[in-house]
């Protein structure tokens, strides 16, 4: 064993105290980089949750939304969404008659 107690966990045999694999038989002596799953998980998880309560108060509040225009008088609802100038039927586009085919063929106009 070295002076400073470092061996090969494999073989036994004596390292430099830097040394991360051992000469004599090749044994990594070193654990590998820890791998970091929780926090990433963690933080995955509580944003999954928020959106969730996100998603759920804004369901509701459109639920709501909804039944409180059902509980209004039929003439009540949409009269904060009037169009303006919509007061009478279209002018010329239904009222035209149809033209006979021999009158159109003769080149008279209607």
């Amino acid at each position: 064993m070295s002076a400073d107690g470092t061996s090969c966990i494999s073989c036994g045999a004596e390292l430099a105290p830097d040394q991360e694999y051992c000469l004599e038989c090749g044994g990594r002596q070193t654990a590998g980089p820890a791998t970091e799953w929780r926090r990433p998980l963690i933080a995955a998880a509580v944003t999954v949750s928020l959106a969730v309560v996100v998603l759920a108060f804004g369901y509701e509040r459109m639920r709501d939304d909804v039944d409180g225009d059902a509980a209004l008088p039929h003439a009540a609802r949409g009269q904060t969404v009037r169009q303006a100038g919509a007061s009478g039927p279209a002018v010329g586009i239904g009222n035209r008659k149809p033209v006979p085919a021999a009158q159109l063929a003769a080149g008279q106009s209607p």
